[in-house]
């Protein structure tokens, strides 16, 4: 399964410890224009992007895959196609007939031709819309921000000292970004090891993690009857996806149970009982997808998995070990996931379309249609 890219104020690189573990996050997929009339995806590629792996997190290299629609098999195998300079390929949109990419890099592609943004570090996920590009992550001294073309937003200030006055280690977690109109949406979390989380005693210091979805340049940290939890790391939500007035983040509940569910407007639900990891949100007009896995009934998030998809409160269930993106196009509808053979593939409509390699040597975590 893909795991989240952390940064701290220290800014470390990937340690290799980290791409060892478990985790999931959230793939940016964008619009895409209809393909011309008479044969369904003609000129439409499937891309989906991720990693080589290399001997830990240093040398690992980021790739896309892409297929011709109109061209897949059952099973049909694809090459992948290296991007220089980046070590992840941790989202993909298609807008307007182009291709953008983020890659861990100070900045974004388009068309495979790359476009630096001002005083960005490591970008992790992008938007488009008809007033330009806007991409979230890092910037030059190890903040999270977020950038309009190149206007820089520093989030800097929606957790610092300020605000957590006791925190000791710091880490910051960006996992997806969605637009609503004028409104940038930036799910993530924080970290702290000496900052007691809401509901506990006042006079305590234990770790906590805090989820939170940034609404432009405020921090709306989410929560459910104010858990919290001594010295333990929980998953923060794993992206966001809006559909019409509705905003959905998928996560997490920090407790010893680590219910899955979602946040809807800040309110949550759990899905399966709580028996579903997340591991993207996506939204096609007012379909909401999640994608992610689920264990044996009655044993919350226990082995073997199942990979799954939830759609509009429904799970559907795939021959597989874990679900990683979703996007649909002309209603069909491709899910990017680890099959019970271990390998990376691509499910349209359920069924097997497209296998990418073995998950061990790819980690392939985001999925998009474009031409």
């Amino acid at each position: 399964m893909p795991l989240p890219y952390n940064t701290n104020v220290m800014k470390n690189l990937i340690p290799a410890a980290l791409l060892l573990t478990v985790a999931l996050f959230s793939c940016k997929k964008g619009q895409v224009k209809p393909a011309p009339p008479g044969v369904p995806g003609a000129n439409m590629f499937l891309y989906a992007g991720g990693y080589a792996k290399g001997g830990g997190g240093y040398d690992s290299i980021g790739i896309y895959f892409k297929q011709k629609l109109s061209d897949g098999a059952k099973g049909a195998a694809v090459n992948p196609v290296a991007v220089q300079n980046s070590r992840w390929i941790m989202s993909i949109v298609s807008y307007d007939s182009a291709m953008y990419m983020t890659g861990n890099a100070p900045g974004y592609w388009k068309n495979d031709s790359f476009i630096a943004v001002n005083n960005a570090w490591q970008l992790q996920y992008l938007a488009v819309n008809g007033n330009g590009v806007y991409t979230c992550g890092t910037e030059s001294s190890g903040q999270i921000a977020y950038w309009q073309n190149n206007s820089e937003v520093n989030l800097g200030n929606t957790y610092n000292r300020t605000v957590f006055r006791y925190q000791g280690f710091l880490s910051t977690t960006v996992t997806g970004m969605a637009l609503q109109g004028n409104n940038v949406l930036i799910s993530g979390g924080i970290n702290f090891t000496d900052e007691p989380m809401s509901g506990a005693p006042a006079n305590d210091s234990r770790a906590g993690v805090y989820e939170i979805l940034w609404t432009n340049s405020t921090a709306n940290f989410l929560a459910h009857n104010n858990y919290w939890e001594a010295e333990a790391f929980f998953p923060h939500p794993l992206g966001v996806a809006v559909a019409g007035n509705d905003i959905y983040v998928p996560g997490n509940l920090p407790d010893s149970a680590k219910y899955g569910g979602y946040w809807q407007n800040g309110t949550w639900s759990t899905i399966n009982k709580g028996n579903f990891t997340p591991t993207s949100a996506y939204a096609n007009g007012m379909d909401v997808y999640f994608t992610g896995y689920t264990g044996i009934s009655g044993a919350v998030n226990s082995p073997p998995s199942y990979a799954v998809y939830w759609k509009n409160g429904v799970l559907h269930y795939l021959n597989g070990l874990v679900t990683n993106a979703v996007t649909v196009y002309n209603g069909d509808v491709y899910v990017l996931g680890v099959d019970n053979s271990g390998n990376n593939v691509i499910w349209k409509n359920d069924n097997l379309f497209a296998t990418l390699g073995p998950a061990a040597d790819y980690n392939i975590s985001c999925i998009a249609t474009g031409y």
